[in-house]
């Protein structure tokens, strides 16, 4: 139950070890600067990674970006994409998720878009012209 947050977020950070906060915000603000809206989320010890994973994705978030202590060593993390067909790109330089995270988030909103109109068309489903 997050306060005041209208809908999913476009990505949740999720942090695998307290140590690695730092990193994990660093991480999160780049993937702001793409436009996205950003959520951290600290993992619990009872809580395995694959069942906060599905979290995020029943949540309805797009992306979910791994941060782990190995990550913050080599300054990588693991992507996750939830739409279309799951994915996961791990261990990818923090440059590289960017580039993947800010493509696929450009087709993640077209298909949103396209959904959209497609809706809006049922909607007004008259006799279709040509």
């Amino acid at each position: 139950g997050s306060s005041g947050s209208s809908g999913p977020v476009d990505c949740s950070v999720i942090v695998v070890n307290k140590q690695t906060k730092d990193y994990a915000e660093s991480v999160g603000r780049k993937v702001r600067d793409l436009g996205m809206v950003v959520d951290l989320i600290f993992l619990n010890t009872e809580v395995s990674l694959s069942q906060a994973l599905e979290d995020v994705s029943r949540g309805g978030s797009p992306f979910a970006i791994v941060i782990t202590q190995q990550h913050q060593i080599h300054r990588s993390c693991t992507v996750n994409i939830m739409f279309g067909t799951p994915q996961e790109h791990r261990n990818m330089p923090q440059a590289d998720a960017m580039v993947l995270v800010a493509r696929n988030y450009e087709r993640y909103k077209n298909e949103c878009r396209e959904k959209e109109r497609e809706e809006i068309a049922r909607q007004a489903s008259g006799p279709s012209s040509g």
